[in-house]
């Protein structure tokens, strides 16, 4: 839950000031469990951002402490939604400070996030054990002067 991480002022540093409507690359604070309360199953995935409003009023609360439970503070960042139909399964959920494509738009007189794509993720090659034993013999002779 929000309500056990710790948010320390340094860290706003790695938090992104959203100005007006649009479309940006942001990164991920948490992603919660499927929320199950209503009839609409989805992540909530806290993202860091702000307005600059939202940050002034971080740092009034944070006062002259380093840090606070970011509970007390989360209302003045930014979130949005991943609906459980968006993904295959839960290992496709992005982790913190992973990138996702959020779109943002007035709703009631307020920047809200109103909607989030996922980037595709890059797959890395397997380890093959022949390759890098091949490698090492290709090496081996030509540092030996071997053809």
């Amino acid at each position: 839950m929000v309500n056990n991480y710790i948010l320390k002022k340094k860290s706003l540093s790695d938090y992104q000031v959203l100005k007006e409507p649009g479309t940006y690359i942001v990164k991920v604070s948490t992603c919660s469990k499927l929320y199950l309360k209503d009839d609409y199953p989805r992540y909530i995935v806290n993202l860091k951002v702000a307005t600059n409003e939202g940050f002034e009023k971080c740092l009034k609360i944070m006062g002259n402490k380093e840090e606070i439970s970011f509970f007390k503070v989360s209302d003045y960042f930014l979130s949005g939604v991943i609906w459980e139909k968006q993904i295959e399964n839960e290992s496709d959920l992005p982790v913190k400070n992973e990138e996702v494509v959020a779109n943002f738009d007035y709703v009631d007189q307020d920047l809200k996030c109103v909607s989030i794509s996922l980037l595709p993720r890059e797959k890395l090659n397997k380890f093959q054990l022949d390759n890098i034993c091949q490698s090492r013999k290709l090496l081996k002779n030509l540092l030996n002067g071997k053809n």
